[in-house]
């Protein structure tokens, strides 16, 4: 599919090519993901911690996607326009306010349920910790802006997991693959 089915470029943000819409991540990270995704022929089950583009972009490649969003009239937004091009079926928006139930909204999630965590939101270290032990093994975390300082202590976190950081003239996204 190519152009911008949801008809909002300057919401959700259409990549550089004029391509499909995708996450707003480093463009090898994309790679690695669609890889990782596609290996799974549509049965994958994912978290993002953040929502918009990428929703769009999962919905189209997973069989589940849970989103965890702290501003409700974005996340309506979101689920409006998953609604209009036929992924609500594929997709559960978790609307949390910021502070700890943010990162606690996934608590009824199953251990080692899910093949992909994207953290592109907010209170990120915190979601990694609390969203690590939901990756099954083979599974892929993703931290955007992991050149970030302060995130340092996901990268602490993770540190026995096989990681791949990938860079553009602006940030780094980094891949972790839980072991086993």
């Amino acid at each position: 599919m190519t152009g911008n089915p949801l008809g909002v470029n300057h919401v959700l943000g259409l990549n550089e090519t004029g391509g499909p819409l995708e996450p707003w991540l480093v463009r090898g990270a994309i790679g690695k993901i669609e890889r990782h995704l596609g290996r799974l022929a549509g049965r994958a089950a994912a978290l993002e911690f953040g929502s918009g583009s990428g929703s769009y972009w999962l919905c189209q490649r997973c069989q589940s996607v849970v989103s965890v969003e702290h501003n409700r009239q974005w996340a309506d937004r979101v689920t409006e326009l998953l609604a209009g091009v036929r992924l609500a079926e594929r997709h559960r928006m978790v609307v949390a306010a910021l502070g700890p139930e943010y990162e606690r909204a996934v608590a009824q999630i199953e251990p080692e349920s899910l093949d992909l965590v994207l953290v592109d939101g907010r209170r990120r270290v915190r979601c990694v910790k609390s969203s690590a032990g939901l990756v099954r093994a083979g599974g892929l975390l993703v931290l955007d802006n992991s050149e970030r300082h302060y995130y340092g202590a996901a990268h602490e976190l993770l540190a026995g997991w096989p990681a791949e950081s990938f860079r553009n003239s602006l940030w780094q996204t980094t891949v972790w693959r839980r072991p086993g």
